[in-house]
């Protein structure tokens, strides 16, 4: 791991491993006071009442502070912003650093159970991986993910060349189709003929 993202030369299975043996903690920034909160649970072994999933309290003698981000400039970080060709080639070079996010999902969440406690809302973990999971999944690494961790691709992105195929299949299904349907009627058309002689 670097860091710029995961090794050319490394696998994904190979940068997983090194996540889950050479790092003390696997935390995300959407997940800021859930991070803090497992953080203190390693210490202590305790999970103070305050973080549990929808409590409010108190985090070393303070409420949670609301977490917000400001800039000298304001400016629009969307990628609806970036055009589809660079969109294209960024994906093409994030490919195994989207896989190693969900792998660090699964650690933290692994690492959120030992606790015992609800640290994260069910439905904030949720979003998360459907946000993950239609980031990474593409045709190549569909059946990585339903093996290593267990979640289904919501919508599995296709290639250019397997939408061509997809549309050469479904050319072909349909001249099938017309063939039989004209086959058919040639047969009915022959026995009502005969019928008639």
């Amino acid at each position: 791991l670097t860091n710029k993202g995961v090794s050319s030369k490394i696998s994904v299975a190979d940068a997983s491993r090194k996540l889950d043996s050479e790092f003390g903690f696997v935390g995300f920034v959407e997940l800021y006071r859930e991070n803090l909160c497992l953080l203190g649970w390693r210490a202590t072994k305790q999970v103070p009442s305050y973080c549990r999933c929808g409590a409010e309290g108190p985090l070393f003698g303070a409420k949670f502070p609301p977490t917000s981000t400001t800039h000298r400039e304001a400016y629009d970080s969307s990628l609806d912003k970036v055009p589809p060709s660079i969109q294209a080639s960024l994906k093409k070079l994030v490919e195994r650093d989207e896989l190693l996010y969900l792998h660090g999902l699964f650690v933290f969440e692994r690492a959120v159970r030992e606790t015992g406690a609800q640290l994260v809302c069910p439905g904030k973990m949720e979003r998360l991986w459907s946000s993950a999971l239609e980031d990474a999944c593409r045709p190549s690494t569909s059946q990585y993910i339903r093996e290593h961790y267990n979640k289904t691709c919501p919508v599995v992105r296709k290639s250019l060349s397997q939408k061509a195929l997809d549309v050469v299949s479904g050319v072909v299904e349909h001249a099938f189709e017309v063939r039989n349907r004209n086959d058919r009627a040639m047969r009915h058309l022959k026995h009502v003929g005969k019928k008639i002689s």
